[in-house]
């Protein structure tokens, strides 16, 4: 049994090497901040629709949840009452630099043989304007009271469109490697990962303002709470910047250095995602990082109807998370779950169940803080070792261990302290589980390294009394 999942519950699933031509991917080299994380597992997560084989670009209104997708190259509106598809738009080309719903359109900027941004009719989903010229993969495309926004090539050309004629209105001149713009009612924002600095321009005019400095390769920006958000790809910190004066009020620092990644503002917080540590909360009062949740997914986000949408690009999925959902309790975990699946799946490679496919299990957890945990194979044998594996459970198909236990609300996680049971080596030990409830199910989902690769492992249980 994966020592993670009951060390984990006795014992580490040990797996062999990659096949050949089979290669691990290395995880992203990010650090975050340590003393904030927590698992992915613990978001509460409301909902996860497919879009695509890869989703990427959100656009969040009242009424409407849009997500860009590619193969096939679709919008999709999602209503954000049911968390259901009930609309999807073919695009001309693979949406490649944002999404935003403005003038009564989705505008959507497609990269290919022929690239461009699409002006696209919400109902019907008819191209209601097609312009020749787009921002470019991990551009961006924004919106003003009276206008669109967008760049084209590297040379430093912001266009921007009269939404009425759908005609070209102003050409401005900004710094080259400007490809990111956000815009409120008075101001248009551009970044520019070449120069290091961010353009500030009156929405009205389309005269340049000032010129702020950044951090190293600035990318993707929001506006709320008064200021422009600027994350910074080089080093993964994000620069606020005050939208009266234009200064710089602080530099945060978030350990998530790399390509890729988004920003938005909501609910009071900023949101930052980028694969590998998909979500980071910042607190705008204390300009400090509250919250970081670090496991898989993450590549674009936007906040609405109090929650972050966010897309998995590689699983081609847009979920629905509540960063704001009471910690978990131990109201929710006592009382007795019988185990109903437990499989370990690692990267690239066939899942393992180290109990049988219908393994036998009962955890119990007690108002006064006792708890018991035991898991059998099914049926009950297995190969034996000549010598006992000291690290694992004595015989290796049947594992139990008992002790006391508390709630880490943060974490949505129980610590157990071992008092006794049959794999010694956890006698005397804390071992920490995350967990999440629905329902009447519990579901245990953590991650290990065995043999070179990644590894998840993951129990399901239900409710027994």
């Amino acid at each position: 049994m994966p020592r993670k999942l009951i060390q984990g519950l006795c014992g580490a699933v040990m797996l062999a090497a990659a096949p050949n031509g089979m290669t691990a991917r290395p995880a992203a080299v990010k650090t975050g901040v340590p003393a904030v994380q927590r698992p992915m597992f613990a978001l509460p997560i409301l909902a996860t629709i497919k879009i695509a084989r890869t989703a990427d670009w959100v656009a969040v209104t009242p009424e409407a949840v849009w997500v860009a997708g590619a193969n096939p190259n679709v919008i999709r509106r999602i209503d954000p009452a049911t968390n259901m598809v009930i609309a999807t738009h073919q695009v001309p080309g693979e949406p490649c630099a944002g999404i935003i719903a403005a003038f009564r359109s989705i505008w959507v900027p497609f990269c290919g043989k022929k690239p461009g941004v699409a002006r696209i009719d919400p109902a019907s989903g008819r191209v209601l304007a097609l312009y020749s010229n787009g921002p470019g993969k991990e551009g961006g495309i924004a919106a003003s009271a009276d206008s669109i926004w967008f760049t084209i090539g590297n040379a430093g050309m912001l266009l921007r469109i009269d939404p009425t004629t759908n005609t070209l209105k102003q050409t401005i001149h900004v710094p080259s490697g400007s490809h990111n713009p956000a815009a409120s009612d008075d101001q248009v924002w551009v970044t520019s990962v070449d120069r290091n600095v961010v353009t500030a321009i009156d929405a009205a005019s389309g005269a340049v303002l000032a010129s702020v400095p950044t951090g190293p390769r600035p990318r993707f920006l929001a506006l709320g709470g008064g200021s422009v958000w600027v994350l910074n790809q080089g080093d993964g910190s994000v620069t606020r910047i005050d939208t009266t004066t234009r200064k710089v009020l602080a530099t945060i620092q978030l350990g998530i250095a790399g390509p890729g990644g988004d920003i938005a503002y909501g609910g009071g917080k900023i949101w930052v995602t980028t694969r590998g540590i998909p979500l980071t909360e910042i607190n705008p009062a204390s300009n400090e990082v509250a919250r970081q949740w670090v496991g898989p997914g993450g590549d674009s986000l936007r906040f609405g109807n109090d929650a972050v949408w966010m897309t998995d690009y590689e699983a081609g999925t847009l979920s629905r998370y509540a960063p704001f959902a009471p910690p978990t309790s131990a109201a929710g975990l006592i009382g007795t779950w019988r185990l109903v699946s437990h499989v370990d799946k690692p990267e690239n490679g066939p899942a393992v169940s180290a109990f049988g496919k219908n393994p036998i299990g009962q955890f119990i957890f007690t108002a006064d803080g006792h708890a018991s945990i035991n898991i059998m194979r099914n049926p009950p044998d297995g190969p034996q070792r000549s010598t006992p594996n000291p690290d694992g459970c004595i015989p290796e198909w049947y594992c139990s261990y008992f002790g006391t236990y508390s709630i880490d609300p943060i974490q949505s996680s129980w610590l157990l302290h071992v008092v006794g049971g049959n794999a010694p080596s956890l006698i005397g030990t804390d071992q920490r589980h995350v967990f999440r409830i629905q329902g009447k199910r519990l579901i245990i989902s953590e991650s290990y390294q065995s043999g070179g690769r990644m590894v998840k492992a993951e129990g399901i249980l239900e409710r027994a009394d």
